[in-house]
């Protein structure tokens, strides 16, 4: 829920035409939930029932870290003197 919430928050941040920041946030989250969860074995270790609290946070973290590589992105490729055009137009 937590990196969802980031996700979001990526995508209102986001310009056409690319919407790199919600993209690269999105990619990097989904990755380091599945990777992280993949060697998950709640019936081997009691510790394990604690990770499931950790990693959507550290999730989130580099979601947001991915959110501002994005915008950094948005902000190289869209330069000051252009605008981007409207749909239709």
């Amino acid at each position: 829920m937590i990196p969802a919430v980031l996700v979001f928050c990526a995508g209102l941040l986001s310009k056409p035409p690319f919407h790199f920041p919600v993209l690269i946030s999105t990619l990097v989250a989904l990755t380091m939930l599945g990777y992280w969860h993949h060697g998950l074995d709640l019936a081997a270790d009691a510790q394990a029932a604690i990770a499931l609290v950790f990693i959507p946070i550290y999730a989130a973290g580099l979601a947001l870290v991915g959110a501002l590589v994005g915008l950094g992105l948005q902000g190289l490729i869209r330069s000051p003197g252009t605008k981007a055009k409207p749909r239709g137009a």
